[in-house]
């Protein structure tokens, strides 16, 4: 938003931890959904309905704003394998739903801090206190996986590939869109040049990609790993720690 013209923009925030659950990281998310609207922003949350095995803090919702849309997906559903899963692979079991109802909300509304990144880290900055710090997480578009799966994308074969990769499961991955808006070190030193702080820490491991590879590639990928960290290439994985 621009307090000159009024406009206000759109956040999808995808959440693991939010009230009810009353986790630490509950906290993060919550205080993004209560101080943003005041910034212009219309927040739109994806999240479990409660958190197994994590306390719950049912009056954590009076902090919640009524005009906070929150679409809850809960888990799967609780066989004997679902309650292994939520137990040793709490994520995991939760993000292909999860996953299923973000894709059916962004279709139905278009949120705007996927395009105006800018936008997004100025709000960021104006609602941390000084000191305050936010964490992002997102993929390196330096890396070779990022401009593969870019290229695949515009070639319009991304689709035709994870139907062959993933033949004859239950499940495959999706095919989303790829923006890489703010994702590499330097961009995230451009749009986030407000704080006092801009760090990035590169993060890989020998076989991060073996989800998406057929066996017989995997273990050119995994020579392709171990130089990766051998030599300090940019990893797959990018974390972000800006400081106010």
């Amino acid at each position: 938003m621009t307090l000159a013209t009024g406009k206000r923009w759109r956040l999808l925030l995808l959440t693991y931890y939010f009230p009810p659950c009353a986790a630490a990281a509950t906290y993060r998310a919550l205080g993004i959904v209560k101080h943003l609207p005041a910034f212009g922003w219309d927040v739109e949350v994806i999240a479990p309905p409660i958190m197994p095995f994590e306390p719950d803090d049912w009056d954590l919702l009076q902090n919640v704003l009524p005009s906070t849309r929150v679409t809850r997906v809960p888990f799967p559903n609780s066989t004997l394998w679902s309650l292994l899963t939520k137990r040793n692979a709490r994520y995991e079991c939760w993000l292909e739903p999860a996953s299923q109802a973000m894709r059916r909300v962004i279709a139905a509304r278009r949120h705007d801090a996927y395009r105006e990144t800018r936008l997004f880290f100025d709000s960021v900055h104006k609602v941390r206190k000084p000191g305050g710090v936010f964490w992002g997480f997102t993929i390196d578009a330096r890396t070779p996986y990022a401009k593969l799966s870019r290229a695949m994308l515009m070639l319009a074969v991304r689709d035709r590939y994870l139907d062959l990769m993933f033949a004859g499961r239950e499940k495959r991955h999706k095919n989303y869109p790829t923006y890489y808006a703010a994702n590499t070190p330097a961009q995230i030193a451009l749009v986030a040049r407000q704080f006092a702080r801009v760090e990035t820490i590169s993060l890989h491991h020998i076989g991060i990609l073996d989800g998406v590879l057929p066996k017989f590639m995997r273990p050119l990928s995994h020579l392709l790993d171990r130089a990766t960290l051998r030599y300090g290439w940019p990893g797959t994985n990018l974390a972000v720690r800006l400081v106010k």
